[in-house]
């Protein structure tokens, strides 16, 4: 599974470059650590006035079960 995930990865990373769009990449392991960061960095990729304390902590009640 992982081996296909890092192909599908690899080849939307690719479609990306050849389109030259703006992207924001977000580690899942920097959003359960860091929710804040996480959000702050999706505020300032969107350049959007963002409820950063809601979008920490929907990341941190939706992906506390994950952490296990």
């Amino acid at each position: 599974m992982a081996s296909a995930f890092d192909q599908h990865l690899q080849m939307v990373n690719a479609w990306l470059k050849k389109k030259d769009l703006p992207v924001c990449f977000l580690r899942y392991k920097n959003v359960v650590n860091d929710p804040m960061g996480s959000a702050r960095t999706v505020r300032d990729f969107l350049s959007l006035d963002l409820n950063l304390e809601a979008m920490a902590q929907q990341a941190d009640l939706s992906l506390y079960r994950n952490r296990r």
